[in-house]
């Protein structure tokens, strides 16, 4: 049942452009995403005068609104009510060798094995980028917002500002981020840049 909710939604959304199209998974591979975040990193070492900055986050959850995500693209009926009955209503219990617990419902975030859950996760963050002024790329559940410019200020200004604004998107939504795997995320992106002067 899952495929096939899958698959409208997947089918639905990108026949009506409704998914950003930095988003890796709707619209390029994550092949096409370090190739354009390898470029984005290399042309100002080689041009004189352009500074660049770069921001990587990596959320560590998103708690809840999918309802109010699907429905403003348009995702509602049957077909919305029933991914709400699914995120809603699952219940989980852990098994070690024979021993079984008790099944508890699960109350945080989406479910991990899911076939939907990639796409759901799509869905939520897909707004992130519409009031950003930097160049952004979605992957999973990481963010990356570069930005180029011969005058250092703007860089300060216009990051700045995009901060404020997935800020303030992330109380609205309830989404947190993890510092330490965007530290990771960062570090990674140094060796990057190491490899490629």
């Amino acid at each position: 049942m899952e495929r096939c909710v899958y698959k409208y939604m997947y089918n639905y959304l990108i026949s009506n452009n409704l998914i950003f199209n930095k988003q890796v998974g709707s619209w390029h591979s994550t092949v096409y995403q370090f190739i354009d975040l390898y470029h984005q990193i290399i042309q100002p070492i080689d041009t004189t005068n352009l500074y660049a900055r770069y921001i990587l986050l990596h959320f560590q959850s998103l708690l809840t609104g999918y309802d109010t995500k699907l429905k403003g693209l348009g995702i509602t009926g049957r077909r919305q009510h029933w991914i709400s009955e699914y995120l809603n209503n699952i219940h989980q219990r852990v098994i070690v060798g024979q021993s079984f617990s008790s099944y508890k419902p699960f109350s945080a975030g989406v479910p991990q094995w899911s076939v939907i859950v990639p796409l759901l996760f799509r869905v939520y963050v897909n707004d992130i980028t519409e009031t950003l002024a930097s160049t952004t790329r979605l992957f999973a559940d990481d963010t990356s917002m570069a930005l180029t410019s011969s005058h250092i200020n703007d860089l300060q200004v216009i990051l700045n500002h995009d901060l404020e604004m997935i800020f303030n998107w992330s109380k609205q939504w309830l989404a947190t981020f993890n510092p330490n795997k965007t530290l990771l995320y960062l570090r990674w992106s140094i060796q990057l840049v190491i490899w490629a002067s």
